[in-house]
């Protein structure tokens, strides 16, 4: 969810064990950036129950699904202009 709303993973590392000690240790700030300015209160909230270190309070998928940034949030359905035709590849 952080990749899709934000477009880059919440850890980033040049090595495996550099990533891995950031998921574990590296705190998410979710104000600092303006990009999370267009995401709402409840969006933010979603987001840091997913990213809890504690994984006995980190929300599970069923927690998420039940959230109000998804029940509260009207569902548009998409144009057909927003959709991306499927890439097609030589069968060779």
């Amino acid at each position: 969810m952080y990749l899709l709303l934000r477009g880059e993973l919440p850890f980033y590392g040049k090595a495996k064990n550099e990533v891995i000690q950031k998921t574990l240790h590296a705190e998410i700030n979710l104000e600092s950036d303006p990009i999370w300015e267009s995401v709402s209160p409840e969006g933010k909230a979603l987001l840091r129950g997913l990213l809890r270190k504690d994984p006995t309070r980190r929300l599970t998928a069923q927690d998420a699904l039940q959230h109000e940034w998804f029940l509260t949030k009207p569902i548009h359905p998409l144009s057909s202009g927003t959709a991306v035709a499927p890439l097609q590849f030589d069968s060779s």
